[in-house]
């Protein structure tokens, strides 16, 4: 049938696992360190009485959640320590996004570029109380879904500001 060379098969089983080793080294650190901003976040949330309803945890960076019953939204970003933010959603009249972007190309050939994907929570008297970073083109080349999920979190946090008022008023909207 066929002859296995011992030699050539030692070298392939060599050369996959020198292949395979660093990719599996890299998802360890990156496992590790989402742990670890897991359990850092969830003691910051137990230290401050809050029950997460929903959540988006994103690059290994960023953090959003919200804790509908308190009306808190929580957002943390940084690499190695977390600097974390409780936004009093009781202050806020609505959320909308700013995005900040430019035209690259000529004609046929024009794409749109984005920069800066920030969403603003505006108080009562209209002025922008916090901007919360989803997306910096500076730190990173491409987009992972950034834009889908700002509008979700603009949806979300517009929604519980909605329930809070009663059915009965509405919040003012963000005009794009």
């Amino acid at each position: 049938m066929f002859e296995i060379d011992i030699p050539s098969l030692l070298i392939a089983v060599v050369a996959i696992s020198a292949f395979i080793a660093p990719l599996y080294i890299q998802y360890l650190r990156v496992k590790k360190t989402r742990l670890r901003k897991e359990s850092e976040l969830n003691r910051f949330l137990e230290e401050n009485s809050l029950r997460i309803n929903n959540f988006d945890f994103w690059r290994s960076f960023y953090y959003v959640g919200i804790d509908s019953s308190q009306m808190k939204l929580v957002y943390a970003k940084g690499s190695e320590q977390f600097s974390t933010d409780i936004i009093d959603l009781k202050d806020i009249s609505y959320a909308k996004i700013r995005e900040s972007s430019r035209t690259l190309g000529e004609k046929e050939s024009k794409r749109k570029v984005i920069d800066h994907l920030t969403l603003e929570l505006v108080d009562a008297s209209g002025n922008v109380s916090h901007m919360l970073e989803f997306y910096d083109g500076e730190k990173y080349s491409d987009l992972l879904g950034e834009t889908v999920l700002i509008k979700k979190w603009q949806d979300q946090v517009n929604v519980v500001l909605k329930k809070s008022r009663g059915s009965n008023s509405t919040p003012l909207l963000a005009v794009a």
